[in-house]
């Protein structure tokens, strides 16, 4: 439970997701997010807050604050949203969170409330674009077409049973204790990841569209995951015996995973969304999503300027299920590759002015706190 007005502490809130974006639906429902600076003591104290999550009643002090047509889209579909600290923020811009640079970029008509640091923040938000853009807009749209190409294989060949042990070749009982095999397990895939980069202080977004790239160029040279895995428990000196135990445990475990997440995505669906999959063959909503988010990174590179509003045709199309599947993932394919071309000759810094960066948070969070003593 907060100990304070989150009003009071919220320095900027807008409207964000498809009614942002203006790919909504008459039934969406009203997503937020905003930014805030807590008391004082949050950061001179030992308690730390880093965002405020909720649905309608968290956020009932802004009730006033919300249009007519606004607070009637929150009575019949819902509302929810993330208010961030303001250092989190910031954080997240200077990484070009796309989720975050809405916030910063949307229409003005879309600011729910601010106040005269919101507006700081947002009459410098073209700071906040750099290059990093590639990799951030890239990776979301790029996780976007694992769901969907994932989604898709279940809709067309869903699995129908969980897997056993015995199917994996393992025995009933376990030969070794398990904490054994995690520990090994875990072992191995730190091993890949050092042959591959360093991913501890990478956001996801970077870390998919990198990781994306990286297992393209081994496919094309032929070194698969399996490979690497044998290569991996090989230099670890696993015995023969252990390492292919290993290997099948490993197997089980993402064939359980995968099954997991299939019962999760069917029973979490919502039935006009699932619909709509059945009829159409992929999740459209992934889809325009997957599109806007090329196009958005196509026009930073192009304009250096971000649209977060932009209910393009295309997208719509795409939302209503009227491109085809295979289409859609031709061109998502094409526009990668034009887009990592756009970054290499893109007049954008390659990253935010730390310096600039340090002294804006300051400079918020110590008017903040001037108004406390």
């Amino acid at each position: 439970m907060l100990d304070f007005n989150l009003r009071d502490r919220t320095i900027l809130l807008t409207v964000a997701g498809s009614r942002a974006y203006g790919i909504h639906t008459a039934e969406s429902d009203l997503d937020i997010k905003g930014v805030l600076v807590p008391p004082v003591k949050y950061y001179l104290g030992t308690q730390k807050i880093e965002q405020v999550e909720g649905d309608r009643k968290r956020f009932s002090s802004f009730r006033d604050d919300l249009t007519p047509e606004q607070e009637q889209i929150a009575d019949h579909y819902g509302m929810e949203g993330t208010i961030f600290e303001l250092r989190k923020f910031l954080k997240l811009a200077a990484g070009a969170n796309p989720n975050i640079l809405d916030v910063l970029f949307c229409r003005d008509s879309d600011v729910i409330y601010s106040t005269a640091a919101g507006q700081v923040l947002r009459q410098n938000r073209q700071k906040f674009l750099t290059k990093k853009c590639l990799h951030t807009f890239v990776g979301y749209a790029t996780a976007q077409a694992h769901r969907i190409e994932t989604h898709r294989k279940w809709l067309l060949d869903p699995p129908d049973h969980e897997p056993t042990r015995e199917e994996f070749e393992l025995p009933a009982r376990h030969l070794y204790p398990q904490d054994q095999v995690k520990a090994a397990l875990d072992k191995v895939r730190k091993q890949v990841d050092r042959w591959s980069i360093d991913f501890r202080d990478v956001e996801e977004s970077t870390k998919i569209f990198i990781q994306d790239q990286i297992y393209k160029q081994l496919a094309e040279i032929n070194v698969g995951s399996e490979e690497r895995f044998t290569a991996a428990c090989n230099l670890l000196g696993f015995e023969t015996n252990f390492m292919e135990l290993v290997h099948k445990q490993r197997k089980y475990d993402d064939a359980r995973s995968k099954w997991k997440s299939y019962q999760s995505w069917k029973k979490g669906r919502n039935k006009a969304r699932a619909g709509m999959e059945k009829k159409v063959g992929h999740d459209v909503k992934h889809a325009a999503h997957l599109w806007r988010l090329t196009s958005a990174c196509r026009t930073i590179f192009e304009t250096g300027d971000l649209m977060v509003y932009s209910p393009d045709p295309y997208v719509l199309a795409i939302r209503r299920g009227e491109v085809a599947f295979d289409k859609l993932m031709a061109r998502f394919y094409e526009q990668k590759a034009d887009l990592s071309r756009l970054a290499v000759n893109s007049t954008l810094p390659d990253r935010v002015d730390s310096d600039w960066l340090e002294e804006l948070s300051v400079g918020i969070v110590g008017e903040m706190i001037k108004k406390e003593i």
